[in-house]
Order: structure tokens, then sequence, then C-alpha cells
């Protein structure tokens, strides 16, 4: 899922950022996967990139916005926020 920004949390698990499904995931000692985050206030995020555990408990992480371009993620459907006229960007 073009995963970056990759890292560890406190219990040895792997906490990846994906572009293609813009969301932040953590694996599991078990192999499986759980979506930690994946929208804000009901929209999708635009590219997770860089993510960290904090000791409290909670994850930290980048959203910077070229996610909707096609060459970084997957565009927003025609009329979503990253592809208003319903073209996509081949670069």
């Amino acid at each position: 899922n073009y995963s970056n920004g990759n890292s560890f949390d406190f219990q040895g698990r792997q906490l990846s950022c994906e572009h293609l499904t813009r969301r932040v995931t953590r694996y599991e000692n078990d192999g499986t996967a759980t979506v930690l985050a994946d929208n804000y206030n009901g929209k999708k995020l635009n590219s997770p990139n860089d993510v960290v555990a904090h000791p409290d408990g909670s994850y930290w992480f980048t959203d910077p916005p070229y996610g909707g371009q096609l060459y970084e993620g997957e565009p927003d459907a025609a009329g979503g926020p990253s592809n208003a006229a319903g073209k996509l960007n081949p670069k």
C-alpha cells in the first residue's frame, strides 16, 4: 500500500503510513493489521507520511496534502477535494 514513515511502538509492533489506502496502520505481533486512523472529522486522510509512538500510548503522525495525486496515492472520486474536475493528475 505504498507505506512510508515506518516505525515501531513500545511493544515492537510495526507502524506504517500507507499512501495508497490513505491510512495509518499497526501490524500486530500475530501479523494482523489494525487501522489506527483513516479519516479526520469524516474526511479521508491526505497521505500519512510519518508516524511515531508516544510514551502515553498515543500515536502521532503527519498528513501532508499530496495524497490525492495519482503518483502518491489514490485520488478522490470525481468531484472530491483533490479531484474536483474528475481528472487524474498523471504526474
